[in-house]
């Protein structure tokens, strides 16, 4: 008997879906129709009149699940896709989250095309009390095996010894905002702030001469190992022809920021950073639009002066959190980090586009200086399937439940849209 009720969902779905197609005459006919979360529940309950064309759609669902590292998970999260007047499609996310361990996350994420898109803003606001495990630098780290373990959502710890967990308060606001300046192309700026304290590196234990990685890179570095601030301002270059924002299929995406922390605008140590994203989506089929490639790379470096530890690039730190199917946030770090990612999009219910599924790959290497790891000599990958919902047709708004599994260590991915 089958007992998850999103399988039962997606069962019923395409059991459907096969039998519109079994429909004489189906291919081409108004039987092969695109159905989209409201069109079925229109069908079930016998409601003949067809909804208004919107321009939005607002995802919103209850969160509950539990992990190593955060015990028992209740939340909620909210999604919205929206067309301001004469503009390209803007996406919101907030997410809302307590843990049986007394951890409490909020984030506020932001993309919107304004003012018949001459505008482009891009935020990620968040607010966490927090607990995660650090192992050390560099993509080799630690040195020894770790056992396969399972997460949800991105987190989870190894019960191991070589992994070394972390509680701390993490306040960050990132908020840009670029100017069109010819098609596609953006040049604007953006502030900058990050703060880490209260932070408590559970293994360190100085009379005993454990030394955990964190402490001994802030005690080289120059950082208060408990608490420490970035703040700054970047110069970003945005180039953008995507058809959909949430759902690609087709055009690119490149995004260049860099971004200057000095001291005297209250950075601990001063710093500076590049971020550098490139997005490009290739449909493969005339038939069907939604059989896509997509290609992810990601280029994230420190290029002056010294970061604080959790300041550092980090897989599943970029602005959704989406890096790294397959490995839990935080789990790779250091001064550099370079990563990549090709997914193959399909529709599995060819007739009305409901149900869809992804197949991807991922890499990520990470240096460590300090260890003389430089990129590329030790190369992690990740690799995994997931299923796509039909939320809203009209702005491709889809319900994304993926599993990843990477090197000793697997985990299931909830969500709307697209992970890029």
């Amino acid at each position: 008997m089958i007992r998850n009720p999103v399988v039962v969902f997606i069962f019923i779905l395409l059991s459907l879906d096969l039998t519109a197609q079994q429909t004489p005459g189906s291919p081409g006919n108004d039987s092969c129709q695109t159905k989209d979360m409201t069109d079925w529940f229109r069908q079930w309950t016998n409601k003949k009149k067809p909804p208004k064309e919107k321009t939005s759609a607002i995802f919103a669902a209850p969160l509950i699940g539990s992990s190593p590292s955060t015990g028992f998970l209740v939340g909620a999260t909210l999604q919205t896709a929206f067309k301001l007047p004469n503009s390209n499609l803007s996406a919101f996310q907030a997410n809302l989250q307590y843990t049986s361990k007394n951890q409490f996350l909020v984030f506020l994420r932001n993309t919107i095309y304004a003012k018949k898109n001459t505008i482009l803003l891009s935020g990620d606001w968040r607010f966490f009390l927090y607990a995660e495990p650090t192992y050390g630098l560099g993509t080799n780290a630690p040195k020894g095996t770790l056992p396969y373990y399972f997460h949800f959502m991105g987190e989870g710890e190894a019960t191991d010894s070589l992994s070394q967990p972390m509680e701390f308060n993490y306040y960050k606001i990132h908020q840009v905002a670029s100017f069109r300046v010819a098609d596609g192309w953006f040049i604007g700026a953006g502030v900058h702030f990050d703060l880490f304290n209260n932070i408590k590196d559970l293994k360190l234990d100085t009379p005993t001469a454990y030394i955990t990685s964190h402490y001994a890179y802030s005690s080289k570095y120059g950082f208060n190992p408990e608490k420490y601030k970035q703040i700054g301002v970047s110069l970003n270059i945005v180039y953008d022809t995507r058809d959909n924002m949430v759902n690609a299929y087709k055009g690119m995406y490149a995004n260049l920021n860099y971004r200057f922390n000095p001291t005297w605008l209250g950075s601990d140590e001063y710093s500076s950073a590049i971020w550098s994203e490139f997005r490009y989506f290739k449909g493969v089929s005339r038939k069907y639009e939604s059989m896509v490639l997509a290609f992810w790379l990601i280029g994230n470096f420190s290029v002056g002066g010294d970061q604080p530890y959790l300041g550092l690039p980090a897989l599943g730190y970029d602005q959704r959190s989406k890096t790294g199917r397959g490995y839990t946030i935080g789990r790779f770090r250091g001064e550099n980090m370079v990563y990549g990612e090709t997914e193959f999009r399909f529709p599995i219910s060819k007739c009305t586009g409901t149900l869809g599924g992804v197949l991807f790959v991922n890499a990520v290497t990470i240096d460590n200086k300090d260890a003389y790891v430089h990129l590329f000599d030790y190369v992690k990958p990740g690799f995994g399937a997931g299923i796509r919902i039909l939320f809203n047709k009209q702005t491709r708004m889809n319900i994304q439940v993926d599993y990843g599994r990477g090197d000793h260590s697997s985990g299931i991915y909830f969500g709307a849209s697209e992970v890029f």
